[in-house]
């Protein structure tokens, strides 16, 4: 559509009572155009002879006034759409590191009552007992993250 086509709309509109800017007007039009919905222009000749305004004409300029929203609240929630939501990898790194924190500490409660009980039994551990610990806890807190032995035996000591 040509400039010069907006501008005749939007002075009959104008002329009606609605007040809608060229921006607006194009997004309106080119999201019906994207839903795939016909839109419907009014000619000037139509809007200019106001007796002659049946209750098409009347509907279009009314869907416009009642969706009419300005230039800039228009950009700005257009700009606000895109991208992720603010703070969402802030909320899933803390997420991460207490499941971290939390799998961590369940392997270091699991591996120090089996150490007791071998203690008691005055006998050792199973061969590779801790890293197949650390594996089963890493598939039940679903962490990705390597957690090393070494850790786990220096809080259980």
């Amino acid at each position: 559509m040509q400039k010069k086509t907006y501008s005749s709309v939007i002075d009959a509109l104008n002329e009606i009572g609605v007040n809608i800017n060229r921006v607006a007007l194009y997004k309106h039009i080119e999201q019906e155009i994207k839903n795939q919905k016909p839109v419907e222009i009014v000619g000037y000749e139509t809007m200019m002879n106001l007796s002659s305004i049946n209750e098409e004409d009347y509907n279009l300029a009314y869907h416009f006034s009642e969706n009419s929203i300005t230039e800039t609240s228009k950009s700005n929630e257009i700009s606000s759409a895109s991208g992720h939501p603010k703070g969402s990898t802030n909320t899933k790194k803390r997420k991460d590191k207490m499941n971290y924190d939390a799998c961590v500490k369940s392997i270091c409660n699991d591996y120090a009552s089996q150490l007791e009980d071998c203690k008691a039994t005055n006998c050792h551990c199973q061969r590779n007992f801790l890293d197949n610990l650390i594996k089963e806890k890493k598939v039940e807190y679903n962490i990705s993250d390597n957690i090393p032995m070494g850790t786990i035996r220096s809080r259980v000591m």
